[in-house]
């Protein structure tokens, strides 16, 4: 929901002295908020109401050492459908990069975004949990691989340029002998056609392109006119498979529609491999958290330590300037 509303958009209503970054991907929509102005939940509810439309008390909000926890356990590819999920820690990467460019940020969510993406790094480095299908998107392709067979060749289209949508488009690529087309914003969908070798077609050309898919995987909710086609395809007998990896779901119902809820078996059978390596992966987190939150105690003490060190000094030097008294001494 939060992805309806742009990040800087959400960053000027919390209001000066509030950093923000918000990750909004085709199944996350979070927002992370510090303030030196008490808590910015209320004002985080609010901007999502005025913003997005999210009502009162859809929110789940999480603070502390819990909110950091959670950050590094997103990162880390430990909260994702498919744990080990790689493709996580680029999203989160790419939301704090662009909230700092935004001039979103501040030195609390910098150095906590840094401190989670080294944590990520070295939970993937210093354990086997990358090994395997550890994307959505290769769960994905490898279940539309499983149910068209032989018709996998058909061609597929895929909607979003977000990081899953860039591993989806390039292993359809591969599945498809380059006909896939991405649809999106026309820039991005541009440069990620160029990157993987797809196709990228405009107006009247990516309304055709869905036509004749017999493969559509949505990343991102489509433009009103590609989902009347998409709804028209679905309703007609013969229609092409779709799999809808968006929350909420970006597509109607349908027995030719697979959603998150069908790839779970796949995943399953993911995470028994890599159970020990997810364990081992949440201790690496539970680090993190902790150096972090020393740091973040740190820095909400410093000020304290530096009036009492001033108030010592001063009384230091008050004491200095009292008379002694003299004594008399005697040989």
């Amino acid at each position: 929901m939060a992805a309806r509303a742009r990040p800087r958009d959400i960053a000027a209503a919390l209001g000066p002295g509030t950093e923000c970054v918000v990750l909004a991907t085709c199944d996350r929509h979070e927002v992370w908020a510090a303030s030196r102005d008490g808590d910015p939940a209320p004002r985080v509810a609010a901007a999502l109401r005025d913003l997005a439309g999210v009502p009162d008390g859809a929110l789940e909000v999480r603070r502390g050492r819990d909110a950091v926890r959670h950050l590094m356990r997103v990162a880390s590819g430990l909260d994702a459908l498919v744990v080990g999920e790689h493709e996580v820690q680029g999203q989160v990467g790419h939301a704090w990069r662009q909230a700092r460019h935004a001039g979103a940020t501040g030195p609390v969510l910098d150095r906590v975004f840094q401190d989670a993406l080294a944590t990520a790094g070295r939970a993937r480095a210093q354990t086997g949990l990358g090994r395997g299908r550890t994307s959505l998107a290769s769960v994905a392709v490898e279940l539309a691989a499983a149910e068209l067979g032989d018709a996998a060749v058909v061609p597929a289209v895929v909607i979003g340029v977000d990081p899953i949508a860039r591993g989806v488009a390039r292993r359809l690529v591969r599945l498809t002998g380059g006909r896939t087309s991405i649809l999106g914003p026309h820039g991005p969908a541009r440069r990620l056609a160029e990157t993987v070798g797809a196709g990228s077609p405009r107006e009247a050309a990516a309304l055709d392109a869905l036509r004749g898919a017999g493969l559509i995987v949505a990343c991102a909710t489509p433009e009103p006119a590609a989902a009347a086609v998409i709804a028209g395809r679905l309703a007609a007998p013969g229609g092409p498979l779709c799999i809808d990896l968006c929350v909420p779901r970006a597509l109607p119902a349908g027995t030719r529609v697979r959603d998150l809820d069908d790839l779970r078996p796949v995943v399953a059978r993911a995470h028994r491999v890599r159970a020990s390596d997810a364990a081992a992966a949440e201790r690496i987190v539970s680090e993190g958290t902790a150096a972090t939150m020393d740091w973040l105690a740190g820095r909400v003490a410093a000020p304290a330590i530096t009036r009492l060190v001033a108030h010592v000094e001063a009384a230091r030097c008050a004491a200095s300037t009292i008379p002694r008294p003299a004594r008399a001494w005697s040989g």
